[in-house]
């Protein structure tokens, strides 16, 4: 008669992961774009405008509308060309350099009551100006200035890294 072979105990396996912040990174090199005065009718110009930035070979990320006109980052490498596409349709519009975008990792994060407004608290503590703010279920994006950026990120780490709620 035959016995079973032992088996070795497995690992128990990890079906969520930890809730909470896990991780604050910082991108740099980012150009913050603003069009300006845009003829009526808005639509048409701003599709105008934005078909010269894709010609241009030009990413465009955080896109935000303005009454005017709208506002973006892109690429600093990829400041030269994109003034070059604006000033040739004659757009009135300001780069602004040296930006950057920190990313806060924290899983369902939308369910967890608060943690945007905490993260958003400690930022504006730290000192910095919040450019633009994008969120997705599982992490937080703030553009700020670089210099602002490495202050704000150390402050999220320092607070909430590892903390649960």
């Amino acid at each position: 008669m035959s016995h079973p072979s032992p088996r070795a105990p497995r690992a128990e396996t990890a079906f969520e992961t930890a809730r909470g912040v896990s991780q604050v990174e910082v991108q740099t090199g980012l150009t913050e774009v603003q069009i300006l005065d845009l003829a009526e009718p808005m639509a048409e110009s701003r599709l105008t405008a934005l078909a010269a930035i894709r010609d241009a070979g030009v990413s465009v990320s955080f896109l935000k509308y303005t009454p005017d006109g709208f506002n973006f980052s892109a690429r600093s490498e990829d400041s030269d060309r994109l003034a070059e596409a604006l000033q040739t349709l004659k757009l009135r519009h300001k780069l602004h350099r040296d930006y950057a975008v920190m990313t806060v990792h924290a899983v369902n994060m939308r369910d967890e009551a608060g943690l945007v407004a905490r993260i958003v608290s400690l930022v504006l503590a730290s000192g910095a100006t919040i450019i633009s703010l994008g969120e997705l279920h599982d992490r937080l994006m703030i553009v700020m200035s670089a210099s602002d950026a490495a202050v704000a990120a150390q402050a999220v780490q320092e607070k909430l890294a590892g903390v649960t709620p």
